[in-house]
């Protein structure tokens, strides 16, 4: 779709002519994911987008990239280049870059018209509104989109701020995947008194005061999370084509957002319940036996803006919202990560330490720099390596990189001045980096999962323990590498109170209720966590 600032739209005098060519040399061409928004836009104006096709169309426009230069291949590939805009371009949409408050205001007081139509504001997603840019619309088609996107729901007080963030959820790029039946039960508040350092704001130029106190806190222990039945999670695993299980799935819906894991709430049910029946969020009975999704409370936005789990279903279904992916938990988790500064100045470190911290990364750049030609293209066609659906005589195909295409033919071209000297300033950068902490270390990022086995003994009723104690977690990624302690950090880390220390659990009860998750790491339900995490 097409994105303009301000500064553009004051300097044309709110009046926008363009072609797609126009605007893909002047920059103004912007590739998002397909959403909720752009879905409901085809099916108002019967537009149909034929995917299957579009594929086969980029196949061919990378085959014929690889082909000699002539004019028939020249103009297929316009041919093919067209065809793909028809498709794929939004004109019923556009970003607008906010430079202040002040142009947004007369922005939205201003007639805006982009090759003639009139656009107004639609939506601000928190990421728009971290990048100063909001969605605007065709002012034909505004009223019945909103009246589409607000799903049905009952008119209910709301604070403005988080009535944007919510209704703006439809503009999240998602994977459309199968339905589920759905069950949302009431989040699990509780109270527990906790030693912390208790800020008292003094104002003025008086410092602040600290003190270390006991503090009666409140803690939702599975504030956004949610569980994915077995069945559910190899459908869904079909839908997106992967060849594994997920562990979590961030998911979204109208008005709902959040991360399921998967977990067998059935055998639950069977073995530790031994009870199939529950009361959902509304104080409707459900039997576990029909529901594939567990939702909370904290996931479902505007769950008081419906009578009941059923009223919600024929609602969406009614507003032709569908289940959406928008990320799930990879199949192997990295075996690497890169850290920042926010992370090394919140430990204690000494002269000897540093060395030890920096190991990784020097040895990798000996490597680099020591005159292997296998460790420098490794290097040129990074993570393309790492993919085992990849075979190595297809790695060629999987770049477009000049440099990293001519050294596989060739290696000997390494030592080819030009070919070097993009490599090396490649590397060079990769050490300025590292001067600024971006070190290698022995870590990946993973999804934080509360307990599952917690949350079902809460959808049940039963006293919530999970298999967890205080200070215990789980993951199968470092009981398979015989690790019993690591460090957790969220970015972004600001201070040495959100380091956390982790000791590891396995055992066979562990191994046996968390056979899918795989990659995770869950955090039991008794301590203080999420404080530790930055909320």
């Amino acid at each position: 779709m097409l994105k303009f600032d301000t500064d553009r739209i004051k300097s044309s005098k709110y009046k926008i002519d363009t072609t797609l060519k126009e605007a893909r040399l002047n920059g103004d061409i912007i590739s998002v994911g397909d959403n909720q928004v752009f879905r409901t836009i085809r099916t108002m104006l019967k537009k149909d987008v034929p995917f299957e096709y579009i594929d086969g169309l980029f196949k061919e426009r990378r085959a014929i990239k690889k082909r000699n230069n002539s004019d028939r291949n020249r103009a297929r590939l316009e041919e093919i280049n067209n065809e793909i805009d028809n498709f794929l371009f939004v004109p019923e949409c556009l970003s607008v870059v906010c430079n202040n408050k002040r142009d947004y205001e007369k922005l939205n007081n201003t007639d805006f018209l982009v090759n003639g139509k009139k656009f107004v504001r639609l939506l601000c997603s928190a990421g728009n509104a971290r990048r100063n840019t909001s969605i605007f619309v065709d002012s034909e088609i505004e009223l019945e989109l909103k009246k589409i996107l607000n799903c049905e729901r009952k008119n209910i007080p709301l604070v403005d701020a988080k009535y944007n963030a919510y209704f703006a959820l439809a503009m999240s790029a998602t994977y459309q995947v199968s339905d589920a039946r759905i069950a949302v039960v009431d989040d699990c508040i509780t109270k527990r008194t906790e030693l912390v350092d208790w800020v008292t704001e003094r104002g003025g130029n008086e410092e602040d005061e600290v003190t270390l106190c006991k503090k009666e806190l409140e803690f939702n222990l599975f504030d956004g999370m949610g569980l994915c039945s077995v069945e559910q999670s190899k459908r869904w695993a079909k839908d997106l084509d992967v060849d594994y299980i997920p562990s979590s799935f961030c998911i979204r819906n109208a008005f709902l957002k959040g991360v399921v894991c998967t977990f067998d709430i059935q055998r639950f049910a069977t073995e530790i319940a031994k009870k199939y029946v529950f009361t959902d969020l509304y104080g409707n009975e459900a039997d576990i036996r029909s529901i594939d999704l567990i939702i909370t409370k904290s996931q479902f936005k505007l769950w008081n803006a419906y009578d009941s789990c059923t009223d919600y279903v024929d609602k969406y279904k009614r507003s032709g919202f569908k289940f959406g992916i928008t990320k799930v938990a990879p199949k192997e988790d990295k075996t690497t990560a890169t850290l920042n500064y926010q992370f090394i100045q919140a430990t204690n470190q000494n002269k000897k330490s540093v060395e030890g911290l920096c190991k990784k990364t020097i040895d990798w750049f000996d490597g680099l720099l020591g005159g292997s030609k296998d460790y420098l293209k490794l290097y040129m066609f990074g993570s393309v390596c790492d993919r085992t659906d990849i075979c190595p005589e297809n790695i060629y195909d999987n770049t477009d990189d000049i440099i990293s295409k001519s050294i596989f033919l060739n290696d000997d071209l390494i030592d080819d001045p030009y070919i070097k000297k993009n490599i090396y300033r490649s590397i060079n950068k990769k050490i300025k980096d590292s001067y600024i902490g971006k070190l290698i270390v022995d870590g990946n990022f993973q999804t934080l999962i509360a307990d599952p086995y917690a949350l079902m003994e809460h959808v049940f009723n039963l006293p919530v323990v999970g298999l967890l104690n205080r200070d215990e977690y789980y993951s199968n990624y470092w009981n398979k590498h015989g690790t019993k302690k690591v460090v957790g950090m969220r970015a972004p880390l600001t201070w040495r109170s959100e380091v956390n220390k982790m000791d590891l659990k396995k055992s066979k009860k562990l191994l046996d209720w968390y056979e899918y998750i795989v990659s995770g790491i869950v955090v039991n339900v008794h301590g203080n966590d999420s404080m530790i995490f930055a909320d």
